[in-house]
């Protein structure tokens, strides 16, 4: 029976590959994420922080791109972080890609791979606890004042100062899936009211489980008028893009914050950026831009009232095990021709 051709093209242990490779004797790895770095000119910058590191060997971008025509002849089913360039052409017999992270929005252009016949799965569900736990930091910081007295023990400045606490505050989250599910947990773990906005809701209505209001994405002004926190946590799609504009942020509390842990885009940057120098919210906690790296020119860089993090809120130790593990239950299934996990509907966008 011929070889099932797999290509790597995410950070991963050899470890993991290897533990890839002993799913069936019928599959067959290759690693090949010094060569993608290499055909897109991945900075050390904008690399992910996790498993394998890469500039490990010296290739030029044509001989990369040489290899990579060699391996993607073959190649059938992917575990991708970042793709080859013009991957449908180069890769006739390609029928499923796995994603390293739960975000689909980099295939919308990558050659007509969401109008194609090729199956996409991605790692939704392994990042929840880590990110809801990283909206409850920022929550924090934000209440306790982190940014002012981190600020003052730099300076040696001693300066007693009031507090506030998230018992009895209202959090809205805008994308109720397993981030948001989370993030409504452990919000609630804190005596905070939770309202949420969710695509698929018909009307508003009280006792969805885990959240205290749930509102349909047609009253989101409404929803976001009677928060203190808004928590972004909705996929990149066509109806997200862009979703965060002046009606919402005007429609916010002046002495609300916007916490975004989803994708730069959903947000407006040019009027985000007007609303925290202009006072129509009291600040922000951002992990993702609509330009990463955040580049140095940018205003946010200096806003008092402003959190900035490297869009690290999904990553922890033992990512890479983790979706190892998932690439292997479904590989095992694909083998099998079972259904397979977090399988992405191409229509939606997640």
């Amino acid at each position: 029976m011929e070889k099932l051709h797999g290509l790597i093209t995410a950070p991963l242990h050899e470890v993991e590959v290897e533990r890839i490779a002993a799913v069936n004797s019928m599959v067959e790895v290759t690693y090949a994420m010094e060569e993608v770095r290499a055909e897109l000119d991945i900075t050390p910058e904008s690399a992910i922080p996790l498993g394998r590191p890469m500039w490990q060997r010296e290739l030029t971008r044509a001989d990369a791109s040489k290899a990579l025509d060699s391996m993607l002849a073959h190649t059938e089913v992917m575990l991708s972080w970042r793709l080859p360039l013009n991957l449908l052409s180069r890769a006739p017999r390609l029928r499923w890609i796995q994603r390293f992270g739960a975000g689909v929005e980099m295939l919308s252009g990558a050659g007509g791979i969401l109008d194609s016949d090729v199956i996409v799965t991605n790692a939704s569900g392994i990042h929840a606890t880590m990110v809801g736990e990283f909206v409850l930091c920022l929550m924090l910081m934000i209440a306790k004042k982190a940014p002012h007295f981190l600020g003052n023990q730099r300076t040696r400045f001693w300066e007693p100062f009031i507090t506030s606490e998230l018992d009895g505050k209202t959090v809205g989250i805008v994308g109720l899936g397993r981030i948001g599910r989370e993030v409504a947990r452990l919000a609630r773990a804190f005596r905070m009211r939770v309202l949420a906005v969710r695509r698929s809701a018909p009307v508003r209505e009280k006792g969805e489980v885990g959240v205290d209001e749930l509102f349909p994405s047609a009253q989101l002004l409404q929803m976001i008028s009677n928060c203190d926190f808004v928590v972004l946590t909705v996929p990149l799609t066509l109806e997200t893009r862009g979703l965060i504009g002046e009606a919402e942020l005007k429609s916010m509390k002046p002495a609300a914050y916007l916490i975004n842990v989803a994708r730069g885009p959903v947000i407006n940057q040019d009027v985000l950026l007007k609303a925290l120098k202009e006072g129509w919210i009291a600040g922000a906690a951002l992990d993702v831009f609509e330009t990463e790296p955040l580049p140095l020119e940018s205003e946010l860089w200096d806003l008092p009232n402003v959190i900035i993090s490297p869009h690290s809120a999904g990553y922890r130790e033992g990512h890479t095990r983790m979706v190892t593990d998932l690439f292997c239950e479904n590989l095992r299934r694909f083998l099998a021709g079972k259904p397979l996990l977090n399988l992405i509907d191409k229509t939606k966008g997640y």
